[in-house]
C-alpha cells in the first residue's frame, strides 16, 4: 500500500514536470536598431535568433519564429522550473548584444500548468503583453490561477507608445 502511494506521487511530478509550457518571445527594442542602418537591424537579429534557438536547444525545447521579431518556444514545465530558479539568464545573454551603443533587450511571456496548448498559447500572449506593458526587457510568467510572476526588466526603461500598450492599458481601464 504504502509503496503504490510512493509510485502514485513520483508519477504524479513526473507528468507535472513534463506539461508544456508555451514561451513567446519578442525583440522588444527593434525599432532602435532599424534607426541606425540596415545592416545593423539584420545583425541583431540574426544574434537574437541564434540565442533563441540555443536557448531552446539547450532544453530540448520546441522553436518556431512566428512571426515579424516573434518566436515560440515550448519548453517542459520542469526545465521553466530551472531557469526560474536562475532568473531567465537569457535576458542577460540577448543584453549582451550591442551594436552601435544600442542593446538588444526581448520580452518573453510565459504560460505554466495548462493542459492544453492552445490554452497555453493565448495565456502567453496575455503574459507577453503584460511584459511589453511595464516597459519591456522581461519575463512574465502567468500561472494556471492568473497569478503573474515577473523576471528581469533592468534595462533603462524608455516610454514607448505602441499599439501593444495603447492596448493593454485600455484592457486594465476597462477591468476596473
Amino acid at each position: 500500500q504504502r509503496q503504490m502511494c510512493i509510485r502514485d506521487r513520483q508519477i504524479t511530478r513526473e507528468y507535472l514536470a513534463s506539461k508544456p509550457c508555451v514561451a513567446i518571445a519578442v525583440f522588444d527594442n527593434a525599432e532602435d536598431f532599424s534607426d541606425n542602418s540596415d545592416e545593423s537591424f539584420s545583425e541583431a537579429m540574426l544574434d537574437i535568433e541564434v540565442c533563441l534557438q540555443k536557448w531552446a536547444e539547450q532544453y530540448s525545447a520546441l522553436y518556431k519564429k512566428i512571426g515579424n521579431n516573434r518566436y515560440m518556444i515550448i519548453f517542459r514545465d520542469a526545465d521553466v522550473e530551472k531557469m526560474a530558479a536562475d532568473k531567465f539568464p537569457i535576458l542577460k545573454t540577448i543584453r549582451g548584444i550591442t551594436i552601435n551603443n544600442h542593446s538588444a533587450s526581448i520580452s518573453v511571456g510565459l504560460c505554466r500548468g495548462y493542459n492544453n496548448i492552445k490554452e497555453s498559447e493565448l495565456n502567453a500572449r496575455k503574459a507577453l503583453e503584460m511584459a511589453l506593458g511595464r516597459g519591456g526587457d522581461q519575463v512574465a510568467v502567468i500561472k494556471k490561477d492568473n497569478t503573474y510572476e515577473f523576471f528581469g526588466g533592468l534595462s533603462k526603461g524608455v516610454e514607448k507608445r505602441d499599439k501593444v500598450r495603447t492596448r493593454v492599458i485600455a484592457a486594465t481601464l476597462s477591468d476596473h
